[in-house]
């Protein structure tokens, strides 16, 4: 299926640009786009499907968990200690809200599942979401009625996960110990 959605999709694309239907912003002569649309013809495409949206308020709902969101929610995560991390899902099998737990490690390793392949861009940082274009998401917001987004302040990961879980210390003198002061030198 994917093959078919890429052969359509740039066979339109194709047509568009020899037609004059699409105008494409720069210098780049014809060549450069025909070219282009090969290259992305070589690259195996991921298309995801689902039951069609009566409206576009569904698609918008969809696209917004992506573009905003990220593998889990804050409000998804319950629970961290001894070891394990407790979490919410919603089973896309019964569509119930369910609840589950798993190591530290297995956790990491579910996140690390949802983070692009190095050279593969997230969506979110594309238009008005790339990081320099701020001040415009601001505007647009403006425009929209919606509070400016403010840049939150970096937040060591140390402290962030001492707020939800209790992390190691010695014995005798109460410190935290060092495995966790390396990590996070590893970490930055």
């Amino acid at each position: 299926m994917a093959q078919q959605v890429r052969g359509k999709l740039l066979a339109r694309l194709r047509q568009a640009l020899l037609s004059g239907q699409l105008r494409l912003p720069g210098s780049d002569g014809m060549q450069h786009w025909q070219n282009l649309c090969n290259k992305l013809g070589r690259i195996n495409w991921v298309v995801h499907c689902c039951k069609p949206y009566e409206h576009g308020h569904g698609v918008a709902k969809y696209l917004a968990r992506y573009v905003s969101g990220g593998a889990f929610q804050n409000s998804q995560l319950l629970r961290v200690g001894k070891g394990n991390v407790w979490f919410g899902y919603r089973n896309h099998r019964t569509q119930q809200r369910e609840t589950t737990y798993c190591t530290v490690n297995e956790f990491i390793r579910r996140l690390l599942l949802h983070l692009p392949a190095p050279g593969k861009p997230m969506l979110r940082y594309y238009g008005l979401y790339h990081g320099s274009c701020l001040p415009l998401l601001n505007r647009a917001r403006e425009h929209l009625g919606q509070a400016v987004v403010i840049k939150p302040p970096a937040l060591d990961w140390l402290t962030f996960i001492s707020k939800f879980a209790e992390l190691p210390r010695c014995s005798q003198c109460d410190s935290i110990l060092q495995s966790a002061v390396a990590l996070k030198k590893m970490v930055h």
